[in-house]
């Protein structure tokens, strides 16, 4: 690297921990995708902390803020969709369809 160059490091240490940012975690965008996709509130969360958590996996997996709304009707129809097969495994029980085996089986799906 020329001495007049605009990045140069002055420092050893800020190289090593720009190397640590690129080379640490090689799936943090995926890794910060799955835990988006994952993050519920609770009753018993607190919102300020939830919104917190929101806004920083929103950046670390690189969401805009357009996206928002499209990804949550996405999960809300996933939703519907396993509250509606958790009645329907409800409705074979209760017909003696499957059994109880299965149920437990089944239900962890």
């Amino acid at each position: 690297m020329k001495k007049d160059h605009s990045e140069k490091f002055k420092i050893v240490e800020k190289v090593f921990k720009y190397l640590q940012e690129i080379y640490e975690n090689i799936n943090k965008l995926e890794n910060a995708k799955t835990e988006y996709q994952h993050l519920i509130m609770r009753n018993k969360d607190e919102y300020h902390i939830f919104v917190i958590k929101f806004l920083h996996l929103t950046s670390e997996a690189e969401i805009h803020k357009k996206d928002y709304k499209q990804l949550a009707s996405i999960t809300a129809s996933f939703k519907r969709f396993k509250i509606s097969a958790s009645r329907l495994l409800t409705i074979l029980r209760a017909c003696q369809v499957i059994t109880t085996e299965d149920y437990s089986v089944m239900k962890k799906l």
